[in-house]
């Protein structure tokens, strides 16, 4: 099976979710058929990803934006501005798409969608079209515009709307199968696009990297009352729902348990996250290994109030035997049940709550902790993920056959 890779981003050290979901989707594939990548020079690339690919080619982005105010004007209300295309990389794609007959070209993530159509021009009838798109970016622009406040703040979050929609139309059409992380997402598309065939991929976590401390094995208490906050913190979201944290939720859980604090964990912190930095609140940035970091908190706070798609952070935590508080924004599709793989809240007064009888209560943290470990297991580990869409690779090829277990190279 011959197989073609659009990627944004290189399948390296997984920094966010869109790497953390392809790059041990990549290991698996070099190892089970003959692919080739194309990809934008950003990031770094797994060495067994690149000693297994039959190609690895690598485009840096020239992406300039047109600023004139006719040019503005004209495409005011157009999907083709949504993301910017590189003429460069679209040359080395038409070069890659002119050299073999693909059974399967693969394109991840919304910011590719755009190269769909020029994709659908130049392969035959027989090749077959993934897009894993991970998030509907329409299920966030609802939920801006809902929270949006003011003329100005509504009518930019309606335009920000209006054209990801007519983005999604004009472009996501081309594919033969879309796949995204949330349940939401997929429902939201199959309404806009209700002739394409639209199916859920969770992500998976790697349950034998991501594993309870000995200490905390079966989820036991942790006696420090640090709340922990992870994500990649250049992300409004992961933002808005550290700033609620800190702000909103940990002095009610201190008038409780005077010695709590907070750990925000991630990269990228923005001037606003440094800014939460005090005796109470520590941002470690960019880490080596974030394991070391997770462990040290008692329990996941998942505050966030906005943002879509599956949380790896819930994934990370349940598989390290961390227990959760989450908001319920944060776990749609997640087979998340209050009181038994974790506790939800909304509101700061009800967070603070769930936070304090975690911290209060070892027994109860063990057993939020031990039933979010099971279902990892169970259910997001990443052989199991990954098996999910090996079966839709099957499925859809005009050819179907078994990936071979062995090497290609063997």
């Amino acid at each position: 099976m011959r197989i073609l890779s659009i990627l944004p981003k290189l399948p390296g050290e997984p920094v966010d979710g869109h790497v953390i979901r392809s790059r041990p989707f990549h290991r698996r594939l070099v190892q089970r058929a003959d692919v080739d990548i194309l990809a934008y020079d950003v990031g770094t690339i797994d060495e067994d990803i690149e000693v297994g690919a039959s190609s690895c080619e690598v485009v840096a982005t020239r992406l300039q934006r047109n600023t004139s105010l006719l040019y503005r004007m004209r495409t005011f209300f157009s999907p083709e501005d949504v993301q910017q295309r590189d003429a460069e990389f679209s040359s080395a794609l038409a070069e890659k798409l002119a050299s073999h007959d693909y059974d399967l070209v693969w394109v991840a993530g919304w910011r590719m969608l755009l190269y769909l159509p020029e994709i659908r021009e130049r392969i035959s009838g027989r090749t077959k079209i993934i897009a894993d798109v991970v998030d509907d970016e329409t299920v966030r622009n609802w939920s801006d515009l809902r929270n949006a406040r003011g003329l100005k703040s509504n009518a930019t979050m309606a335009r920000r709307l209006l054209r990801n929609s007519l983005y999604q139309r004009r472009f996501l059409s081309e594919a033969d199968l879309a796949l995204f992380v949330a349940e939401t997402d997929a429902a939201s598309t199959r309404k806009r696009l209700p002739s394409l065939r639209v199916e859920v991929n969770q992500n998976g976590v790697d349950t034998d990297y991501f594993t309870p401390a000995p200490r905390r094995s079966a989820g036991a208490g942790n006696p420090t009352p640090i709340l922990l906050f992870e994500g990649t913190m250049s992300y409004a979201p992961n933002i808005e729902g550290a700033e609620y944290l800190v702000r909103e939720i940990l002095p009610l859980v201190q008038q409780s348990i005077p010695g709590a604090s907070v750990i925000i964990v991630g990269r990228n912190p923005t001037p606003k996250i440094q800014a939460l930095a005090s005796a109470d609140v520590e941002v470690t940035g960019t880490v080596d290994d974030i394991r070391l970091h997770m462990r040290r908190g008692a329990l996941l706070a998942c505050s966030l109030r906005s943002g879509s798609g599956l949380k790896n952070k819930i994934l990370q935590s349940w598989a390290m035997g961390i227990p959760v508080v989450a908001t319920p924004i944060s776990v749609p599709g997640l087979g998340g049940i209050d009181g038994g793989n974790l506790l939800l809240a909304d509101g700061p007064e009800a967070f603070a709550a769930q936070c304090v009888r975690l911290l209060r209560s070892p027994d109860l943290s063990a057993r939020i902790a031990q039933a979010g470990r099971e279902l990892a297991v169970e259910r997001y580990s990443i052989q199991v993920k990954l098996d999910e869409i090996d079966g839709l690779i099957e499925e859809l090829v005009d050819r179907p056959r078994k990936l071979p277990v062995e090497s290609r190279q063997a």
